[in-house]
């Protein structure tokens, strides 16, 4: 119990201090966040879009604990499950799409895109009925030694283009 209080503190903290990103940045790829689901010349708020997803919804929950993690040990777990170590209330289905059941994509070492400043370091194994694939991005090591991380759907042709780090 108190190691749960003393994670849930350093978790408050995290949120004051770096801020779980509410509004994911989107890539220069040319499409507002805004109308990436929509039809031409409808808009949404983007909390809307994530808060209606399930697959989105769970990545920004991962993302939380990314987040935590590496506030706590200093660097990218090995695993999904290692984020186990601060949050007990994750169950295996966490670690999995809700659309398709499929276990979500890890890469510790990222994936890029040129210009890019974030990395895609994990995704939705399967794209959506739109063409898109749910992503989650991590950005680079502030000067505080914080990190950022943005839920973002890119379009299938887009999200092509990232490669494995190293290449």
């Amino acid at each position: 119990m108190r190691f749960r209080f003393i994670a849930l503190s350093i978790a408050a903290m995290l949120l004051a201090q770096v801020g779980c990103a509410s509004h994911p940045q989107q890539p220069n790829n040319g499409q507002a966040v805004s109308s990436i689901n929509l039809p031409p010349g409808e808009t949404a708020n983007p909390d809307d879009i994530l808060n209606t997803d399930p697959s989105a919804m769970r990545l920004q929950d991962l993302g939380g604990d990314f987040l935590l993690y590496m506030r706590i040990y200093g660097r990218m777990p090995s695993t999904l499950e290692q984020l186990r170590a601060v949050d007990d209330q994750i169950n295996p289905a966490t670690f999995t799409s809700p659309a398709s059941g499929q276990p979500f994509i890890y890469v510790p070492s990222g994936l890029w895109l040129s210009g890019h400043s974030n990395d895609i370091v994990v995704y939705d194994p399967v794209q959506t009925s739109k063409q898109m694939r749910w992503c989650l991005f991590l950005g680079p090591r502030r000067g505080n030694g914080s990190f950022s991380v943005d839920v973002v759907a890119l379009p299938e042709s887009v999200f092509r283009g990232y490669k494995p780090a190293g290449q």
